[in-house]
């Protein structure tokens, strides 16, 4: 019977260990969008929730402190539009949410840029990746005064494209 068990205990062992996707950290969860041709990888640990677009545009992970939160979605770039015009498009919104928005840092280069603005009470970061024939935004806000977790989740969510 000893025997009987152990060989269960054995044959059964790959079954019970949790199998995750190759390269993703233990902690990690993947969101990956067919539509836009992006995957995000995000630690689990900050965020209560993963909401999806009902267009199918993105995702959207409110903090569980609910001091942040991180969205990020795709666009058709029927405009051909440049990273500056993709800014002045999210700059032009901030600004009709609060018209006291004032831009931090701005770095546009080629087909990556990263933005962060300061709105009211909340420091709001945007990577964009300018592709072919469309566009993905990661927006990150945080509450004033949380730009450590700001930092943390530039570094944590990390984006990837599928092909």
């Amino acid at each position: 019977m000893k025997f009987l068990i152990n060989f269960l205990l054995i044959a059964l062992f790959p079954f019970v260990i949790k199998q995750g996707d190759a390269g993703v950290a233990e902690d990690n969860k993947v969101y990956c969008n067919a539509r836009y041709d992006f995957c995000i990888e995000y630690p689990e640990k900050y965020f209560s929730a993963a909401v999806e677009a009902d267009n199918g545009d993105g995702i959207t992970l409110p903090t569980f402190d609910g001091a942040g939160r991180v969205a990020v979605f795709g666009s058709f770039n029927v405009m051909n539009w440049s990273l500056e015009d993709i800014y002045y498009f999210n700059f032009e919104a901030a600004v009709r949410e609060n018209p006291e928005v004032k831009t931090v840092e701005s770095h546009l280069d080629g087909d990556q840029g990263d933005v962060t603005m300061q709105v009211g009470n909340e420091t709001r970061f945007f990577r964009i990746w300018r592709l072919k024939d469309t566009y993905v935004t990661m927006e990150i806000d945080v509450d004033k005064g949380r730009e450590v977790l700001l930092e943390d989740l530039k570094k944590s969510v990390v984006f990837h494209r599928n092909s």
